[in-house]
């Protein structure tokens, strides 16, 4: 079957997507720190963020009952919840509460948002998507 070529122009266009990028890069040393910003106290360091071997108490409940009846606690109900705190939280060395973590261009304040996820690699946390 042949394509002409805005046909095949129009499939490519739905599967790039034409956003914009924001320009950040990862803090590792002070270098990449302005003096104002050394000045008021902030800092960087070498950090390596989330990895398997992280692990850390989030405040959850030790115990949780779970049944895998059908009737107990349908899909998407809440087990437990608990406040964890970013610095300190599931890392191997602590985050200073001024360390920095990404520079951004100024053009990029309001724009930028966190995301987060499951241990998508682990059977018990993530890796299956589970039939309501």
């Amino acid at each position: 079957m042949l394509f002409s070529f805005r046909t095949l122009l129009f499939i490519t266009s739905l599967f790039v997507s034409a956003g914009t990028w924001s320009s950040c890069i990862k803090v590792t040393d002070k270098s990449a720190l302005s003096d104002a910003a050394i000045k008021a106290g902030y800092t960087a360091q070498n950090w390596i963020g989330a990895t398997d071997t992280n692990t850390g108490n989030i405040g959850l409940p030790t115990v949780i009952s779970v049944s895998n009846s059908e009737t107990f606690q349908p899909s998407g109900t809440l087990l437990a919840s608990g406040i964890g705190n970013f610095l300190t939280a599931a890392t191997g060395t602590p985050y200073s509460s001024k360390q920095v973590l990404y520079r951004c261009d100024t053009a990029d304040a309001g724009k930028l948002y966190e995301m987060y996820s499951t241990n998508g690699d682990s059977a018990f946390a993530g890796h299956f998507l589970l039939p309501k």
